[in-house]
């Protein structure tokens, strides 16, 4: 598989990820390697996301939790965006 192709936001192309949630966990994965609980919390809220009450969720639950709102929200491009912007050495796949 070749890897060199990029996008304008460096995300490469042959990384694509469709959404049923058994398909989010590498990015769900990729989420909690390079953010701990407050950062998760500061990504939704850079995005308007509001997370309800989550006390006592680890990186995981959070992170599952926060891609299923911003999906419910059409915020997943915004989200990988955020991400890429914040941690541009990852790289992050596209959601198709």
């Amino acid at each position: 598989m070749q890897r060199t192709q990029q996008e304008g936001n460096g995300r490469l192309t042959d990384t694509d990820i469709r959404y049923p949630e058994e398909n989010m966990k590498p990015l769900r994965n990729l989420l909690c390697q390079h953010f701990n609980c407050l950062e998760l919390h500061d990504l939704a809220a850079s995005l308007g996301i509001r997370l309800s009450t989550t006390n006592g969720l680890v990186e995981r639950d959070l992170a599952r939790h926060l891609l299923q709102r911003a999906h419910s929200q059409e915020q997943l491009d915004d989200l990988l965006e955020e991400c890429h912007n914040l941690r541009p050495f990852v790289r992050w796949p596209r959601i198709v």
